[in-house]
This record gives C-alpha cells, sequence and structure tokens, in this order.
C-alpha cells in the first residue's frame, strides 16, 4: 500500500474481509486489482453506516457511480482504449503509424475488447485473443463481427475463448498456451499480471515484435 495524505491506495487482493477493509474507515481511498466491484462493495457495506457509505466506499473504475464506480459515466472501455493511444503515440514518437501493424492481445475482458476496439479502429490487425484456457489465432484479424462475440464469450462466464474458433472458421485455438508465439508487429498483454516472461518476451523480439504496450496491471516479470 502506498499512502498519501488523506489518500490510500490498495491492492485489492490484499483486501480479503471486512476486517482488514475497516482499517480504512474515515479514509479517502482507491482500490485497484481484478473483480474489485464484486469483492469490496459488499465489504464497504459491513464496515460502514449506510449513511456514511459514500465516505468510504472504494472507487471503482468503469462502474457507475450508484455503483460505488467513479463520478464520470461507466466506460468499460477506458483502459484498452488508453492503452492504444498511448502506444500510438510511442509509434509516432518513432516514426511509425499503427494502421498496418498486427497485434497480438491477450485476454478478453474489458481491457483486451477495449484495446481490439480502438486498435481495428485504428487500422491494425489485431490476431489473437486469449483466457486461462488458452489462445485463439485469427490470421485475418478480429473485426465488428468478432470483438462483438467477445462480448458474448465475457458474458457467458465460462471463462474461455475456445468456442471463438468453432464460431469463425479459418482461425485456430492454441489449449494452454500464450499468444507470444505468434509473429506479430507489436504484443499488448491485457489479462493479468505476470502473463509475459523473459523467455516470451524474447520469442517476440526473435518474431520481429518491436513493441510491447501494457494493458493489464503489471503484466510482464521483471525479467
Amino acid at each position: 500500500r502506498q499512502t498519501f495524505p488523506r489518500l490510500s491506495v490498495i491492492c485489492a487482493d490484499t483486501v480479503t474481509d471486512a476486517t482488514t477493509a475497516s482499517k480504512q474507515q474515515q479514509k479517502n481511498f482507491f482500490i485497484c486489482g481484478i473483480g474489485v466491484g464484486q469483492r469490496l462493495r459488499p465489504m464497504a457495506r459491513t464496515i460502514s453506516p449506510p449513511t456514511a457509505i459514500s465516505d468510504v466506499l472504494p472507487m471503482i473504475t468503469a462502474h457507475s457511480r450508484h455503483a460505488s464506480g467513479s463520478v464520470r459515466k461507466t466506460r468499460p472501455e477506458a483502459t484498452g482504449f488508453g492503452a492504444v493511444y498511448f502506444l500510438r503515440q510511442m509509434l509516432e514518437k518513432a516514426g511509425m503509424d499503427i494502421k498496418g501493424q498486427t497485434i497480438a492481445i491477450s485476454g478478453f475482458g474489458n481491457v483486451a475488447w477495449g484495446a481490439a476496439t480502438k486498435a481495428t479502429e485504428l487500422g491494425a490487425k489485431v490476431v489473437t485473443i486469449s483466457g486461462p484456457d488458452g489462445y485463439i489465432y485469427d490470421p485475418t484479424g478480429l473485426d465488428a463481427e468478432k470483438i462483438a462475440y467477445m462480448l458474448e464469450l465475457r458474458a457467458s462466464n465460462n471463462d474461455v475463448v475456445e468456442p471463438y474458433a468453432k464460431k469463425f472458421p479459418g482461425s485456430q485455438f492454441f489449449a494452454g498456451k500464450k499468444p507470444w508465439e505468434v509473429k506479430v508487429d507489436i504484443a499488448m498483454p491485457c489479462a493479468t499480471q505476470n502473463e509475459l516472461n523473459g523467455d516470451q518476451a524474447q520469442a517476440l523480439v526473435d518474431n520481429g515484435c518491436i513493441c510491447v504496450a501494457e494493458g493489464a496491471n503489471m503484466p510482464s516479470t521483471p525479467d
């Protein structure tokens, strides 16, 4: 936890029960992590009188204000869009364009969906998504229909991407693997922490990858 005057930043993985959360009473704090909304909202309600909930509830990006989210409107695309905008700036600084670049994206949740949406809009070709079960390689690239199907996969709560290969002929599913073995120009880890290690980074370099743009929280290992 890193603490600033009147503001605490806490990793949700360290907050496991109401007792731990209660230490944050009377403070303004932000919670970061995966599945924050589902895990923290019930805890906050157990440690605070209903009249004071707004004072201690975490600020959760992409959740609506009434659901303990930010004062802005719900924006699940924010992180993925932002990662792509940052990527575009990096490429422009190097004298390159995002248009025409081939991108490997990991994940299939909000961040991956947002990144795939914006990258495709800007003229890049996204050729992979992934889940806990493995990854999808789609050499023709994602389009609007395929990106929309990512939301269907997520909404199913099955936490798998294999059905994508059955729905879209020409794509392939690689069980138990990550997409960093695919030959691409750019890699965008958008799934979870520590999903890209040194050996995988070297494989990307060997295959001609010119850039890694991180969408997830700390997706690259120290090596």
